[in-house]
C-alpha cells in the first residue's frame, strides 16, 4: 500500500523535472539575428540564388524546430536540429562574406571611375570656358554632369549595375566633348598657321618698334588684348569675342572674328557697345581669301563678305557676333591710347597653347585608355 501510495508522487517528480527539459539550442536565435542582418545588407538583391536557398533552409528548419518541440519534454531531441542550424549558420556567413566583398569591389570601382570622370569633367568644362566654341562641348559636359549625379544617387541605393551604366553614359559623353574640341582646335596645331599668326606678330612689332608707336594684338585663344609700346608689351586686357570667335571670318554671318594684321580707320565715341574703334575688315588679304572660298564652294553664292568689325565695349563676356569686346572701363583705357592708323593684328595664339592642348590631350588619354 505504501508503494501505491508513492508511485503518484514519483510520477510527478519525473514530470516537474522533465518540464524543464533540454535548453532550445542558441543557434536558432543566432539564426533568426543572423538572417535580419543578411536582409538589410541586401543579399536578396547582392546574392539572390544562395540567400533564397539559405531561407528556404531555415524555413525548413524552423518546422522541424517547432515540430521537435512539440513533442513531451522527454522525447525532444534538439542536437540534430542545432547541428542543422549550425549549418544555416555557416551558409549564411558565406552570404555575408560574399556581399561585403561584392560592396567592396563595387564601392573600390565607382569612386576610383567616379573620381577620373569628375576630374576630367572640371578639367574639360575650364577649357571650354575659355573658348567660345566650347558651347557644344558644354552640351556634352552637362550631360556627362548629370549622369555622374545620377549615378551617385543609384550607387548609394546600391544599384551598382544601373550605376555602372550611368558611369559608362557619362564617359561617353565625355569622349564627344574631348572630340568637339580636338575638331574646334585643331588649326591651332597646324604649324604652318603658328608660323603665320607668329609672322605677323613679328612684323607688327617691329613696325612698333621703328615708329616708336602704338600696337594692339588681339590673342583669341588666350582671350587678350595686348597694348604694345615701342614694340614692348604695355598692358593686357580680357576680353569676349564672337561666338565662333576661335575660327577665321570667312563670310558675313559666320559669328567668327577675323584674323589679321589690321588699322583703325575710326574711333566712335559712341555706339550701340559703349565706345568703339572701327578696324579696316575686310582689307585685301581677306577679300582674296573671300573669293578662292567662293570658287571652290565653300561660301553660299549669296552670301557676302561681311564689315564692320570693331573693338567696343559691353562687357568681355558679352558674346559678339565677330567682334572684340572688353569691359567698359577698359575700353576706356584703350580708347584714349588709340589713334586713327594704329595697327591692330589679331590671331589665333601666340606661339602654342600648352595649357588648353595639355589638359584636352591629358583628358583625351586617360578616356581612351580607361579601363571600362
Amino acid at each position: 500500500m505504501r508503494i501505491l501510495f508513492l508511485i503518484p508522487f514519483f510520477v510527478s517528480s519525473l514530470w516537474f523535472m522533465g518540464c524543464s527539459g533540454s535548453p532550445v539550442p542558441p543557434e536558432i536565435r543566432q539564426a533568426e539575428l543572423q538572417n535580419a542582418d543578411l536582409w538589410r545588407a541586401g543579399s536578396s538583391i547582392h546574392a539572390a540564388p544562395e540567400y533564397s536557398k539559405y531561407q528556404a533552409d531555415l524555413r525548413d528548419a524552423n518546422l522541424r524546430f517547432l515540430k521537435e518541440k512539440s513533442k513531451f519534454v522527454w522525447f525532444r531531441r534538439y542536437r540534430p536540429i542545432a547541428d542543422e542550424f549550425k549549418k544555416i549558420l555557416k551558409a549564411g556567413e558565406q552570404i555575408g562574406e560574399k556581399v561585403r566583398k561584392l560592396k567592396a569591389d563595387n564601392t573600390n570601382y565607382f569612386v576610383t571611375q567616379q573620381t577620373n570622370l569628375a576630374k576630367r569633367l572640371k578639367a574639360l568644362k575650364d577649357v571650354t570656358f575659355k573658348i567660345n566654341e566650347g558651347r557644344l562641348a558644354r552640351g556634352e559636359l552637362m550631360r556627362a554632369e548629370l549622369m555622374l549625379e545620377d549615378a551617385k544617387r543609384d550607387y548609394k541605393a546600391e544599384k551598382y549595375k544601373t550605376a555602372g551604366k550611368k558611369l559608362d553614359e557619362a564617359d561617353l559623353h565625355l569622349r564627344n566633348s574631348v572630340r568637339i574640341l580636338d575638331n574646334v582646335l585643331k588649326r591651332y596645331k597646324d604649324n604652318s598657321q603658328i608660323n603665320r599668326w607668329n609672322r605677323w606678330i613679328a612684323e607688327t612689332l617691329y613696325e612698333s618698334r621703328k615708329n616708336g608707336s602704338i600696337a594692339f594684338v588681339v590673342n583669341k585663344i588666350q582671350r587678350e588684348l595686348i597694348v604694345y609700346k615701342n614694340g614692348a608689351p604695355f598692358k593686357k586686357y580680357s576680353i569676349g569675342l564672337g561666338r565662333n570667335g576661335l575660327n577665321d571670318k570667312t563670310h558675313a554671318g559666320d559669328n567668327a572674328t577675323p584674323e589679321g594684321r589690321y588699322n583703325i580707320i575710326k574711333k566712335m565715341l559712341y555706339s550701340k557697345y559703349y565706345k568703339a574703334l572701327l578696324l579696316n575688315y575686310p582689307n585685301n588679304e581677306d577679300k582674296i581669301q573671300f573669293d578662292l572660298a567662293r570658287k571652290r564652294g565653300l561660301i553660299p553664292k549669296r552670301v557676302g563678305i561681311g564689315n564692320w568689325i570693331e573693338i567696343h565695349g559691353g562687357g568681355k563676356d558679352f558674346m559678339t557676333r565677330g567682334c572684340v569686346s572688353l569691359e567698359d572701363h577698359d575700353m576706356e583705357e584703350i580708347f584714349g591710347l588709340a589713334v586713327v592708323g594704329d595697327p591692330v593684328t589679331i590671331v589665333g595664339s601666340m606661339g602654342y597653347p600648352h595649357e588648353i592642348f595639355s589638359t584636352i590631350s591629358s583628358a583625351s588619354s586617360e578616356l581612351l585608355n580607361a579601363k571600362r
